[in-house]
Formats: C-alpha cells, sequence, structure tokens
C-alpha cells in the first residue's frame, strides 16, 4: 500500500485505533481522516511518508497518540498539527527532519510527551516550540544540534524531562534554560563539552538527575552546580577528568549518586565529600587509575552502601575503611592487581558478611594468583600477619582464633578485634623502645 485516499475509511466512523504502520505509504490525502471523530491512536510509523500538510489529520481532533517515527518526513510546517488539540504524545523520531517552521506545533495544547530523536535537527530555538505549553517530556537526542539559541525553552514551561545527548554541543549557559524550574532530568551525555563553567544550570532549581558522561569533559569551574540543590545523580564518567575538588562540587548538598567512572582519576581530595555529600548511598569510581586508597577521601559518607573501584591499579585495601564506613555493604575492587597477603585481612574479614555475590580474582602472590580472595580461608590470612609478626611482637593464637570466629558471625567484631590487636602492637612497640633508651 504506497498511499492513502480520503475514501478509503469510508464507513469506520465508530473506530477508535487505527493501524497502517509497516507498509510503504509515501502520500495521505487530505482530509482521509476527517470523518473519523472517534479515533484516539493513530499508527503511521515505519512507512515512507517525506510530507504533511495543515489538512492531513483534518477532523480528528479526538486523537491522542500519534506514531509517524521511521518515515522520511524531512521538514515540518505550520499548522501541520494545529486540530489535534486532544493529542497527548507524539513520535517523529527517527526520520529526517532538518528543519520545523514556526507554529509547527501550534494547537497541540494538551502535548506532554515530543519525540524529535535521530533526525537532522542542527539547533533549537523558541519558534520550533511554540504551541506545546504543557509539554513534559522532549526528547531531541541524536541529532547534529550544536545551538540552542537563549530561551528556546520559554515556552516549555511544564518541561520535566529533556533529553539533548548525542548531538555536537560544545558549550553550555544558564540561559539556554530559561524557564525551565521544572526540569528534573538533563541528559547532556554524549556531546563534546570539554569544561563545565560556572553557573552553568542556574535556575535548574528542581534538577534532580544530570547526565554528563561521555563528553571528552577535562575541567569542572568551582561554581558549576551552583542553584542545584535537589540534585540527587550525577554523572560525569568516561571523560577526561584528572582531578575532583572540595570546589567542583560547590552547590550540590543532596547528592545520592554520583558517577566519576572512566576518567584519569589518580588520587582524591581528603574529605572530598563532606561538605556535599553526606546523604550519598552509591559511589562509582571504577576504570581510573588510582593506586593507593587513603580512607580520609570518604570520611563524612555515614549513609554510603556501594563504593565500586573495580579495575583501577589497588595492590591492597586499607582496613580503616571498614571502620569509618558503617553503613558500607558494597565494596568493589574485583579487576585490580590485589595482592592477597596480610593487607587484605581486613577486607576479607569484612568481606565475609558483605559483598554478595562479588567475587575478587588475587592478582599475588604466586600461591594465590588469580584465586578468589572470598574463597581463600581467612585462617590462611590470619596465620600470614600472625607469621609476619614473629621478629617482632607476637600476637597470641587465642587473639586470631578470636579474629576468625568473630568474621564467621560478626564481621564487624572481627574488624574492631583487628584494630584492638594493632593498638595493642603499637603499644608493645613503644613499651620497648622506652625500655631500651634506659638501658
Amino acid at each position: 500500500m504506497a498511499s492513502l485516499n480520503r475514501t478509503m475509511f469510508d464507513g469506520l466512523l465508530a473506530i477508535t485505533s487505527l493501524d497502517v504502520a509497516h507498509n510503504k505509504l509515501s502520500s495521505i490525502d487530505d482530509f482521509t481522516f476527517e470523518n473519523m471523530t472517534f479515533l484516539t491512536t493513530l499508527h503511521l510509523n515505519n512507512n515512507s511518508i517525506v510530507n504533511m500538510t495543515a489538512n492531513t489529520f483534518k477532523g480528528i481532533d479526538s486523537l491522542e497518540k500519534l506514531h509517524l517515527h521511521y518515515n522520511k518526513i524531512n521538514e515540518l510546517k505550520e499548522d501541520t498539527f494545529s486540530d489535534l488539540q486532544n493529542l497527548a504524545s507524539l513520535r517523529l523520531d527517527v526520520n529526517s527532519i532538518a528543519s520545523i517552521e514556526k507554529k509547527a506545533f501550534n494547537g497541540l495544547n494538551s502535548l506532554t510527551s515530543l519525540k524529535l530523536s535521530s533526525n537532522d535537527l542542527t539547533q533549537v530555538n523558541g519558534d520550533m516550540l511554540e504551541g506545546v505549553e504543557q509539554l513534559k517530556g522532549l526528547e531531541i537526542d541524536r541529532n547534529w544540534i550544536s545551538t540552542i539559541v537563549d530561551n528556546a525553552f520559554t515556552k516549555t514551561p511544564q518541561l520535566t524531562n529533556l533529553a539533548l545527548n548525542l548531538n555536537n554541543m560544545s558549550e553550555i549557559s544558564s540561559a539556554f534554560w530559561t524557564g525551565l524550574g521544572k526540569l528534573q532530568k538533563l541528559d547532556l551525555s554524549y556531546n563534546r563539552l570539554k569544561e563545565v563553567k560556572v553557573d552553568s544550570f542556574k535556575g535548574l532549581i528542581n534538577m534532580e538527575h544530570l547526565l554528563l558522561d561521555s563528553n571528552g569533559m577535562q575541567s569542572i569551574e568551582e561554581g558549576a552546580f551552583n542553584g542545584l540543590a535537589d540534585l540527587a545523580y550525577l554523572q560525569v564518567s568516561f571523560n577526561e577528568l584528572t582531578e575532583v575538588t572540595t570546589d567542583m562540587l560547590t552547590g550540590l548538598g543532596n547528592i545520592v549518586l554520583l558517577d566519576l567512572s572512566g576518567n584519569n582519576l589518580t588520587t582524591l581530595q581528603e574529605s572530598l565529600f563532606a561538605e556535599c555529600c553526606g546523604n550519598m548511598t552509591n559511589l562509582l569510581i571504577y576504570n581510573n587509575q588510582i593506586e593507593i586508597l587513603d580512607p580520609k577521601w570518604f570520611l563524612g559518607l555515614y549513609d554510603i552502601n556501594k563504593i565500586d573501584l573495580h579495575t583501577n591499579k589497588l595492590r591492597t585495601v586499607p582496613g580503616e575503611i571498614f571502620d569509618l564506613l558503617p553503613s558500607l555493604y558494597y565494596f568493589i575492587v574485583s579487576g585490580n592487581p590485589l595482592q592477597c597477603d596480610c593487607g587484605m585481612l581486613e577486607y576479607r574479614a569484612w568481606s565475609g558478611c558483605n559483598n554478595p555475590n562479588i567475587q575478587t580474582k588475587c592478582y599475588g602472590p604466586d600461591q594465590y594468583k588469580d584465586k578468589f580472595i572470598e574463597d581463600i580461608p581467612l585462617r590462611e590470612f590470619s596465620d600470614m600477619c600472625s607469621s609476619s609478626c614473629q621478629s617482632g611482637n607476637t600476637i597470641s593464637t587465642i587473639a586470631w582464633i578470636a579474629i576468625v570466629a568473630g568474621s564467621v558471625f560478626f564481621g564487624v567484631v572481627a574488624t574492631i578485634g583487628i584494630g584492638f590487636i594493632r593498638r595493642r602492637m603499637k603499644s608493645n612497640r613503644g613499651e620497648e623502645d622506652r625500655e631500651n633508651m634506659i638501658s
């Protein structure tokens, strides 16, 4: 079927849904649907439609859903949808739309969802969005957009979800977002944003989810996130950041998830998250270049449930981390060149009661290479630690048995026991030093 003419649906006056998708339609006569006054859903997707006029959809003001995706539409003309005052959802994705005339969406007073993904648009301006004041979800991803005209979204004040990912944007400004006080999610991933400047998102007071991943980003200015007090999810993964400072995180007070994975980080600042991220439950730092962990990085993260550090360059995990983070349940360090020696005792004890379904391979020493640390009996770690102390202070077998037994039943008790033993060792060394000095 190559076309629809205006007599084709005579006699189908009471029909509510019409599906002519997956045909070879290239044209639709004006007034074809004029007498279908009860029609609420129309599927015209997966055809070869190129053009539509102001009379294509005349007479079907009851329509609520219109699917025009996967066609060959190259432009949207003025008043194309002007009779569709009850339309709530419009799909125009995967076409070849390069231009949208002013008032193309005129009359769409009830539209809440508009999909324009995978077209040939190069900019966003206010004229192209005129007539959709009730719009809540706008997807303009996978286009060629490099420019957003200032105040382009002032005519969409109800917008809560905006997808601009997979475009060619190289800069952003707070002027882009004027009027978007209700926006909750903004996706800017897979663009070309090399830096984020101060106040870039100012005015987005209800923003909860911001995606900035895969931009080649090298810097974030102090105050870049000013005004985002409600932001809960921030993703800046797979960029080119070499550092993250407390200044970069200024303005964030309610972060729940922070994704810094896939960058070039080698270290973090002490108490980096103490001011911004007291409510954070998920911290993702995998696929970086971190060689040494400092427990002080994580000060203040009392509610953290998951830290993912897989595929870095770690050789050991400091046991103090588990004392500082009482809510921690997942601590993922797989894919690191870990040495399964005495230094991993606390991790092994803690993981016995946490990290469900997580397996972490040892890189060394030779007797444990490629074995899962979770499969190595805790007693073997305690023996390694005990033997390593023989030349100095001997830790009693009873103490190590207490550690092992505690780890089986109460991982936390084991960690506390280890801390006590280490303090005792330090005290003993101090006494020996004093005796040597006296002698």
